[in-house]
């Protein structure tokens, strides 16, 4: 299964502005942007077919092909391009585990829709499963203290949270070791 590269819309330029650390207390203590480099995460997105009120519709659910983190990407921004990129990431995880890890977090989530909307929202069947590579600005940052590192959504434009944390300190170690050899 050949992966697809996802466009970054997000530029550079842009990603150092949103990943600069501006401290308003002990200005001092805060630490310096040193690098911002762009990665590309493998992922699997898997699509399932769900029936909610009688209408049938695709859930689109992503689980990342290192750690196996399932999330619900906004497809509406998504453009592909050719591959050949530097700066990503083998994957790690295999299909059936990423499905496995999709149906659950679908499964989880239609729980969710279930007890907010009082009617359930049914996971009819899986469709597909695609290999694709995400990309992601990933910002360090260096003080006395040490150093540390914060991740972008290039397409969205959002700051990653705790939830992906392990996953990116996972890809950057990675990345590490794929650049010394």
């Amino acid at each position: 299964m050949k992966a697809k590269f996802v466009r970054p819309l997000v530029t550079q330029v842009e990603a150092e502005k949103h990943l600069a650390l501006k401290r308003h207390f002990f200005p001092r203590a805060s630490k310096q942007l040193k690098k911002v480099e762009l990665i590309y995460l493998p992922y699997f997105w898997a699509k399932l077919e769900t029936e909610f009120k009688g209408k049938r519709e695709t859930l689109t659910v992503a689980v990342d092909g290192i750690e196996g983190v399932a999330a619900f990407p906004k497809t509406d921004f998504v453009r592909f391009e050719e591959g050949g990129k530097t700066g990503r990431i083998p994957f790690f995880l295999r299909e059936r585990e990423a499905e496995s890890a999709a149906f659950t977090a679908a499964r989880h989530f239609s729980l969710q829709v279930g007890i907010r909307q009082k009617l359930p929202l049914k996971l009819v069947r899986f469709l597909s499963l695609e290999r694709m590579y995400y990309p992601f600005w990933v910002g360090y940052y260096g003080s006395r203290k040490g150093f540390s590192f914060k991740a972008l959504d290039a397409v969205s434009g959002a700051i990653q949270g705790a939830k992906m944390k392990q996953v990116f300190a996972e890809a950057i170690k990675i990345l590490q070791q794929l650049q010394s050899l």
